[in-house]
C-alpha cells in the first residue's frame, strides 16, 4: 500500500477578508473531496487573507494510483479561475 500527499500553496485574489478566504477554500476542498475521494484540509496561512496552504491525502495498492490521483486533483485546482496555485509538492510513503 502506498500513501500520498499534495501539499499546495494557494493564492487567493479576490479575497478581502478572512471569510472570503474561507468560502472559497472551503467550497474547494468540499468539490474535490467529493469529486476525487481524497481527504483534504487547510493545514497552513489561517490566518492570512489571501493565501492557504491545502493538503490533500490517499492511499492505493500501488504508487502509479496515488500519483496519477494526486496529479488530476493538482491539475483541477490549476483550472480553478477562483484561486492561483503558487507550489505543489507530492510526498509519497
Amino acid at each position: 500500500m502506498v500513501v500520498g500527499v499534495l501539499t499546495v500553496h494557494l493564492h487567493i485574489p479576490w479575497a478581502r477578508s478572512l471569510k472570503d478566504k474561507r468560502s472559497a477554500v472551503q467550497g474547494m476542498l468540499m468539490r474535490i473531496r467529493q469529486r476525487f475521494n481524497v481527504s483534504a484540509s487547510e493545514v497552513d496561512l489561517k490566518g492570512v487573507c489571501q493565501e492557504a496552504i491545502v493538503a490533500f491525502a490517499c492511499a492505493a495498492r500501488d504508487e502509479g494510483e496515488v500519483r496519477g490521483l494526486l496529479e488530476a486533483v493538482r491539475r483541477f485546482l490549476e483550472r480553478n479561475g477562483e484561486l492561483e496555485v503558487l507550489s505543489a509538492a507530492v510526498d509519497l510513503w
